[in-house]
């Protein structure tokens, strides 16, 4: 909260006080503001109530809250970005994805045994790669609508399960490795993804699939393992 609310308050004080011209603020939201309205509401429009089930999408809610209200305050003109689940090359290993890529090019150099730990595989996620995360964020710098907000990522569905099949194929080791589910998280929502009209009617359309993303997070960190398995 100090960093996603106060940080916020504290960077849109700054902005008034130096009287800088600015043509439009884009704040990084995060589709996990929606929360329990996926139980009942598919897809995942920006006119969906947002219920957040953990801390850190209810102090993004927050944030956002804060930057409307002093955002019109001082009269700056902001857009909100809700991105959802990033994937890409360079994501570190707190993501399931990072984690899952990271795990696959270790096992692939002999650095971990054949053995993949995992929690519940059947929710589904919308994934959109870190480049078209980019591309949409100077999108929505350039055309949003000031006093919107926005979904970020690719309207598609995808289960936690194919996105590790996914990574076992693309490294070699489909077939080869045991998965273990051995936690679940409380706060798992069974289904989200977004719907994406306002971010499409600006012009904006992924450029990478899913396969694509974890074909280049894979890469990323065998890149990295290799060395380390080539000195051990």
């Amino acid at each position: 909260f100090r960093t996603n609310v106060e940080g916020t308050a504290h960077l849109i004080e700054a902005v008034a006080a130096a009287e800088i011209p600015v043509r439009r603020i884009v704040f990084g939201s995060s589709g996990a503001i929606y929360g329990r309205s996926a139980l009942e509401r598919l897809p995942l429009d920006e006119e969906t109530p947002c219920m957040p089930t953990d801390l850190y999408s209810a102090s993004k809610l927050a944030s956002e809250n804060v930057s409307r209200i002093m955002t019109d305050r001082y009269g700056i003109p902001s857009v909100w970005a809700r991105i959802f689940n990033i994937v890409g090359p360079g994501q570190e290993e707190r993501h399931f994805c990072g984690r899952v890529a990271a795990q696959c090019a270790a096992i692939k150099f002999g650095l971990l045994p054949k053995r993949i730990e995992v929690g519940d595989l059947t929710p589904t996620r919308d994934f959109i790669d870190v480049r078209d995360v980019a591309v949409a964020l100077a999108t929505l710098a350039a055309d949003g609508q000031a006093g919107r907000a926005y979904n970020v990522a690719s309207g598609a569905e995808t289960a936690m399960g194919k996105v590790l099949d996914l990574a076992l194929e693309i490294s070699g080791l489909a077939g080869q490795v045991a998965i273990e589910n051995t936690y679940r998280r409380p706060a798992d929502i069974a289904r989200a993804f977004a719907g994406m009209d306002r971010l499409t009617d600006l012009g904006f359309a992924p450029r990478f699939n899913l396969r694509q993303s974890m074909t280049d997070l894979i890469d990323y960190y065998c890149a990295t393992v290799r060395s380390e398995a080539d000195s051990a």
